[in-house]
């Protein structure tokens, strides 16, 4: 069936390189199986609540309801909730706009390998499949969107999420059992969300679609993580010369013995979202806050941090807003200290 068109769906040149960050797990199960795996867009609100949603105050603007008026609040909370049952009817696949690597990218997407391909060859793995099948950019963030579309709310997301340059590939399946109205509590309030424990989805609505596709034809190249070890090396080579020997399996662009190792990047993502969790706790002042930070001449160690405090005041980002710094050891692990437990973020 030939892919759906919507103005919500732009697509990129056919010749646009893409690729997918998958971890080993995910790999596998794709080099085993050939098949594309889509997964059920409402299940993504566990990383970002306003998945295929658009905001509040897009919904008032563009259907002119008031904010505080009991009845447009009560008409807010159905619009999302009948957006979020919509959403269940429909199933992504995400690659990514290929622009160069990043440490972040592979550290949240998967300490495992990046399969590439292009946008052409993507649209030839998809043309065979009988589902409705729409392709385009996700556009970040609401300024330039007109209008009350649920595929256009599909495409947009959030301006925090731009780095991520997403190419979603979206199947649509309705199930005749997936139900609606389930946002409904037993008092006939319409709630924001669905009601899961009232009113469950229906056992055969599943959590994801699977699709058979040919890799010799959509694969062109798999390239490991900085972290890959030789063992990881060797896996990757077996399963490429079994299923496309034609294939190119590489390293990545990244890989370094300066390089920080992946627990270190990840221990310093929680030390930024525990700084900005004090920064913005009532009974924290940023004045008083003291950051811990690794020896920064230890580079092949652990990377400089560069701290940013959010003043509530102005709502801007300036950089070390009443910070005091400290250097310790870097056999030391890197930990705020704010009179709150923030330890325990460290070692989440």
């Amino acid at each position: 069936m030939p892919i759906g068109q919507h103005s919500a769906c732009k697509q990129p040149p056919a010749d646009t390189r893409i690729c997918r960050f998958l971890d080993f797990r995910k790999f596998r199960d794709l080099f085993a199986n050939e098949e594309l795996y889509f997964r059920r867009t409402d299940l993504f609100k566990e990383t970002d609540p306003n998945e295929a949603l658009p905001s509040d105050e897009y919904v008032r603007a563009a259907l002119g309801l008031r904010r505080y008026d009991l009845r447009d609040e009560l008409a807010l909370n159905n619009d999302l909730a009948f957006a979020r049952q919509n959403s269940e009817a429909y199933f992504i696949n995400c690659w990514q706009l290929f622009e160069g690597e990043t440490l972040d990218m592979w550290k949240v997407y998967g300490n495992g390998v990046a399969i590439f391909s292009r946008f052409d060859l993507l649209k030839s793995a998809l043309a065979p499949m009988l589902d409705d099948i729409l392709v385009g950019v996700v556009h970040y963030g609401e300024k330039d969107m007109t209008g009350y579309n649920l595929i256009r709310f599909l495409y947009t997301k959030r301006r925090l999420f731009e780095k991520e340059r997403e190419l979603r590939v979206v199947l649509q399946c309705y199930d005749p059992v997936g139900g609606a109205n389930r946002h409904y509590s037993l008092d006939n309030f319409p709630n924001r969300e669905p009601l899961d424990e009232l009113n469950p989805l229906h056992e055969w609505v599943h959590e994801c679609k699977r699709r058979r596709i040919d890799l010799k034809a959509l694969v062109t190249e798999v390239r490991l993580s900085p972290w890959a070890t030789k063992e990881e090396l060797e896996e990757v080579n077996i399963w490429v010369k079994g299923k496309n020997p034609c294939c190119v399996v590489t390293r990545s662009d990244l890989t370094s013995p300066l390089a920080p190792t992946l627990e270190e990047l990840r221990r310093q993502r929680r030390l930024i979202h525990a700084f900005l969790v004090l920064t913005h706790s009532r009974s924290t002042s940023i004045a008083n806050a003291v950051i811990v930070i690794p020896d920064p001449e230890r580079r092949d160690k652990s990377a400089r941090l560069r701290c940013y405090a959010l003043s509530r005041d102005t709502r801007r980002c300036r950089e070390g807003a009443g910070i005091r710094s400290s250097r310790v050891p870097s056999s030391r692990p890197a930990r705020p200290t704010c009179g709150h437990a923030v330890s325990d973020w460290i070692a989440a």
